[in-house]
């Protein structure tokens, strides 16, 4: 899942970053640039797949690695003692990029 979770890291910035949506014509084509280097191991229809499934997967991944690193936090009041929470509740966005 390495280079797909990369990815999502690197799409969901640049969403943010152009303020763009996951359909819109723009997002796709860079969504699409990306996945060219995958082409030899599947289809493109599959590789978006396992695209979205492994942004899917890194969102909770995300909340368990937040989880550790702030567990002493929680209970001291930390700044980031809630981004466990924020991470895991993104699961909920529409949009497999959301909070990725």
């Amino acid at each position: 899942m390495g280079a797909e979770w990369f990815g999502c890291l690197r799409l969901g910035w640049l969403r943010f970053r152009l303020g763009i949506g996951a359909e819109e014509s723009a997002f796709l084509r860079a969504r699409d640039a990306y996945l060219e280097v995958f082409r030899d191991l599947a289809p493109h229809a599959e590789l978006v797949e396992t695209l979205e499934l492994a942004c899917h997967v890194a969102k909770a991944a995300r909340a368990l690695t937040w989880e550790r690193a702030v567990r002493d936090l929680a209970t001291a009041g930390g700044e980031h003692a809630d981004a466990p929470l924020v991470s895991l509740a993104a699961l909920l966005d529409d949009s497999y990029l959301g909070g990725a």
